[in-house]
């Protein structure tokens, strides 16, 4: 009751954007909402009344209270008249309920197919159990998304695979959900598009997360081919980092890549030198074991770097072998110092042979 007694006090915050101590009292109103059941919220709902103004309060305290508590919020509209609104908003506060407690949802859940009641079977609510089960048996929920969409990523599998795997939350449920679908996809491969789109959106996730923990599940569940996709994804605008990239440069210079333009390596290479106050420290650029990797980047930064600074692009160009890299960086100095120091363009012609 006096959970009920202060929150009504502060119900006007919700409709009221000049109420008195607005953001402190809304901060308290939803601390209340928080530790509130369903039946105190139906208390509140109940001395709101019903006319205009009322109304508005009712769906923004509603609002508030899926926000706060959607446990709660979910099992108030269970007691709700069915309309096809209230079942939206249900869905809504499940899928909320699960991504905070997934065992407490998966529990109701069970209790509801025994029952047989019509919310356990709609196609939203099997998505969220399926996103929850991810989490807690990652087997179990594999298997019964393939059963269910088909073994195959359709359209509708496609829909819905970046809710299953944007359910998880941490280093251990990737790492469990991974596992599964190795074993899952080695015993039944379809046509190889189920693993290739949950893959996809994993790693969409992943280029953010920190390198220990994503180096490690990359390294130990992802195929030789997803690995590179995951390394192109890296340097495809997703993920610029500048103090993590350093130690995914010689990550993807381990995969030995063809030495190429286009390549990962090339393309940061591009990136950061394009983009040297974001990168100041490019060190791990020399750092990188020396091979054709190294030289392709070193080429690709120093080339960027002399259409600004024609110090720095020397300075790297004496980290290239002598060979065709070297010349072509060589060449193209030579031709931005011909501007400005004729004799040393001339004298840097020489040095390095080229016309």
């Amino acid at each position: 009751d006096g959970l009920v007694v202060e929150a009504l006090d502060l119900l006007d915050v919700l409709i009221a954007p000049n109420a008195p101590d607005l953001a402190k009292r809304t901060e308290r109103l939803m601390e209340l909402l928080q530790m509130a059941d369903a039946a105190a919220v139906r208390s509140l709902l109940g001395k709101v009344g019903n006319g205009s103004d009322e109304s508005d309060l009712s769906k923004a305290l509603r609002w508030r209270f899926s926000q706060a508590n959607p446990r709660e919020s979910f099992l108030l509209g269970l007691d709700d008249p069915p309309s096809s609104q209230l079942k939206d908003v249900l869905l809504w506060d499940f899928r909320g309920w699960a991504n905070l407690d997934p065992s407490g949802a998966l529990r109701w859940y069970a209790e509801a197919e025994e029952r047989n009641l019509p919310l356990a079977k709609e196609e939203e609510m099997l998505i969220a159990v399926f996103a929850a089960r991810a989490r807690l048996d990652p087997k179990r929920a594999i298997e019964g998304f393939r059963q269910h969409f088909g073994v195959d990523a359709g359209s509708e599998a496609k829909l819905a695979i970046p809710r299953l795997v944007g359910s998880l939350r941490n280093q251990g449920e990737r790492m469990g959900f991974m596992v599964a679908l190795n074993r899952n996809t080695a015993e039944d491969s379809g046509d190889g598009s189920f693993r290739e789109t949950v893959v996809s959106e994993l790693s969409k996730a992943l280029v953010k997360e920190p390198f220990d923990e994503v180096s490690l599940l990359v390294d130990g569940t992802f195929t030789a081919e997803e690995r590179v996709k995951f390394a192109r994804n890296l340097t495809q605008g997703g993920f610029l980092n500048p103090n993590t990239w350093p130690r995914w440069a010689p990550w993807i210079a381990a995969l030995d890549l063809p030495a190429e333009r286009g390549q990962p390596i090339d393309t940061m290479a591009v990136i950061v030198a394009r983009n040297k106050k974001r990168f100041k420290d490019v060190q791990w650029l020399a750092d990188l074991p020396a091979g054709p990797q190294r030289d392709l980047a070193v080429e690709s930064y120093a080339m960027v770097s002399l259409e600004s600074d024609l110090d720095e692009a020397i300075r790297w160009m004496d980290y290239l072998p002598a060979g065709e890299r070297r010349k072509g960086v060589a060449a193209n100095v030579a031709r931005y110092l011909e501007m400005k120091d004729p004799a040393a363009a001339e004298a840097l012609r020489s040095k390095e042979g080229v016309e």
